[in-house]
């Protein structure tokens, strides 16, 4: 790390407090609103914590497939890594992290996507809590593939009660029908498990809610669209988890977006954008966005210099399932397509080639880019196997893409002042600075 890093970086205890007090203090709507989700986070986080010590029904889930599902059952969902994460920075910030990278690291070595890295790190090591049940799904990412290998073959979690669900690489209604046909043997699975029975009335209504969040959430994203773009991607990463992860099918949530649409459509009709930056260049990051160090190379890119990220690859909503629940085949086959091919990770380690293609010409166009950010997150090989496919769209749109190099959590692979300098090299070089 450089003096000039060392320096300017904070604990992310400091951070976090640093942030929250500054929304406790302030009386801007944006800001409340952010405050009210932080503190939704954390009740959700207790509610969970709160079910695993006292072994009501939980979930480890390698991905975020079929939430309605749970919700409905009163199952409560959580990921690996989610809680030993925590307690890492938590209890020991930066340095506490760095320590559970190293460690992961050097049990199983350093090609992994990090995040994933430490889900396996966190499983060997005994820190992650057992659930009731562990859910999986199938993959081409080699590091997913690992960690549900790992799962499965643990002295401690091999006789764990587990389903997986197989997802088929194409997108045609055989496909739907196969994975509804698993979804239906893993609520029978589920029901003998954990005692807790589907009512498909409460089945039909979560996801109703889930719709109407859906497109929320889309409303949202629309907003985005505006220039000079009135939120910021901490914002939207909460707006993404409220809709598709720990929100889904709570009435609470869908409350809290209505009001964040609201909120937005006012700094919209104001010609607001974020406070006290003067946006002077938009730019798409693709790939998930930075969980630790994101927020000082961001923060800095759009005060220095007015560069935005207006979107990134997995708080895009694209053209998405809305679930009919007039019958329950239709339901289950709505539940199948939105499970594994509309969001987030499914959706791209699913679909074809031909898909990063189409997000980057619509992203590009609907949002007005002005640049393509390629992070280049060391283990996402799927996604770098592609890159290329992805340069040669964005020439035929006119808009320059950087191939950056980085990791999604350890900024000691490159810090942040390296990243930030080459990608202000790159504003130069192609004149957008």
């Amino acid at each position: 790390m450089s003096e000039q890093d060392s320096a300017s970086e904070k604990s992310v205890i400091e951070e976090l407090f640093g942030s929250i007090t500054a929304l406790i203090e302030s009386q801007d709507p944006y800001d409340r609103l952010m405050l009210e989700a932080y503190q939704m986070s954390l009740a959700r986080t207790s509610r969970v914590k709160r079910a695993l010590e006292e072994q009501k029904p939980t979930a480890a889930m390698g991905g975020n497939c079929i939430p309605e599902i749970l919700v409905a059952m009163d199952i409560e969902p959580f990921q690996f890594l989610e809680f030993p994460f925590q307690d890492a920075i938590l209890y020991g910030g930066m340095e506490g992290l760095r320590d559970m990278v190293d460690k992961s690291v050097e049990m199983f070595g350093p090609h992994m996507c990090s995040f994933v890295r430490l889900a396996c790190y966190a499983v060997e090591a005994r820190l992650a809590p057992f659930p009731t049940v562990v859910i999986g799904m199938s993959s081409i990412c080699d590091s997913g593939s690992a960690a549900q290998q790992l799962v499965s073959n643990h002295p401690d979690w091999k006789n764990r009660p587990s389903y997986s669900i197989e997802s088929p690489a194409r997108r045609d209604e055989k496909s739907y029908e196969y994975i509804a046909f698993q979804l239906k043997e893993l609520v029978a699975f589920l029901e003998k498990i954990t005692g807790q029975k589907l009512d498909l009335d409460k089945l039909k209504e979560v996801c109703e809610i889930s719709n109407e969040q859906l497109q929320l959430w889309w409303e949202y994203n629309e907003l985005r669209r505006a220039i000079p773009c009135p939120s910021d991607w901490k914002f939207a990463s909460m707006v993404n988890q409220m809709a598709r992860y720990w929100g889904i099918g709570k009435p609470e949530s869908t409350a809290w977006l209505k009001k964040a649409v609201a909120v937005l459509g006012e700094k919209v009709k104001a010609g607001k954008g974020l406070e006290g930056i003067k946006e002077k260049i938009r730019f798409f990051w693709f790939d998930f966005p930075p969980i630790i160090w994101g927020d000082r190379l961001f923060r800095s890119l759009a005060e220095e210099y007015g560069a935005v990220m207006v979107m990134d690859l997995y708080s895009d909503n694209p053209p998405h399932t809305m679930i009919d629940t007039s019958n329950e085949k239709a339901m289950w086959m709505g539940l199948a397509k939105r499970a594994t091919y509309d969001f987030g990770m499914p959706r791209i380690a699913l679909g074809s080639a031909d898909l990063y293609r189409q997000d980057t010409i619509r992203v590009v166009k609907d949002f007005s880019m002005d640049a393509v950010i390629w992070p280049g997150h060391k283990g996402h090989k799927d996604a770098g196997a592609l890159v290329n496919i992805v340069a040669e769209q964005c020439r035929e749109l006119g808009v320059p893409l950087l191939n950056l190099g980085c990791d999604l959590l350890d900024d000691r692979v490159v810090p942040v002042g390296e990243m930030k300098k080459k990608i202000i090299d790159f504003f130069q070089i192609t004149g957008l600075a």
